[in-house]
Order: C-alpha cells, then structure tokens, then sequence
C-alpha cells in the first residue's frame, strides 16, 4: 500500500515543493472563501441582534399597556354578570310599576 502512496508523491524535492505550494495555494483560497462566509454571517448576526433589539423596546412600551387591558377584561368578567343582574332586577321593578299603574287605572276609581 505505501508503494502506491509513494508513485502519486514527485520523487523530485522541487516538485514536492511545487505541490505543497499549490496545496496551500488552495488551502489560502478556501480560507479566504471561508473568511468571506464568516464576515457575512456576522453581518446577518449583528443586523439580528439590532432587530431584537429594537423588538424588545417596543415589547417594554407595549407591555404596560397590554397588563392593563387584561386586568380591564379580568375586571369585566366580574362586573359585567353583577352589572346584567342589576339591569335585570331594574327591569323587574320598572315592569311591575308599570303593570301597577295600569292595574290600579283599571280598578282604582279617583
């Protein structure tokens, strides 16, 4: 098996030498490729990072704001049946006057 791997390497130190620089020719390529990668991805990073940022102070200024409106809605599940039974005893009320007066129009001589 090493006398395989021993044909594919150039006998010559010059062309050794000539292949490693090619290979790290290459290797310099790709690096650079990979910085490019890595800058962009950075890019995008920081350009999140601002946008959750600013999602995050506009959460802090609504916040306030939505609490109370669901301490409001909280409220008027509490309110609201106390509210309609009172509306219902009223109307209880008014519609027995009512029923009196007219009752008393019929059968009350004045």
């Amino acid at each position: 098996m090493h006398e395989d791997a021993d044909r594919d390497q150039p006998t010559d130190p010059g062309d050794r030498r000539a292949a490693w620089r090619d290979e790290a020719r290459s290797l310099h390529e790709e690096a650079r490729a990979l910085r490019g990668e890595l800058s962009a991805i950075s890019g995008s990073l920081l350009r999140l990072e601002a946008c959750i940022k600013s999602h995050l102070e506009e959460n802090a200024k609504v916040l306030p704001v939505l609490e109370d409106l669901v301490a409001l809605r909280r409220g008027s599940q509490i309110v609201l049946p106390i509210l309609v039974k009172i509306g219902a005893a009223c109307a209880t009320v008014a519609c027995s006057l009512w029923a009196a007066a007219y009752w008393m129009r019929d059968h009350v001589k004045w």
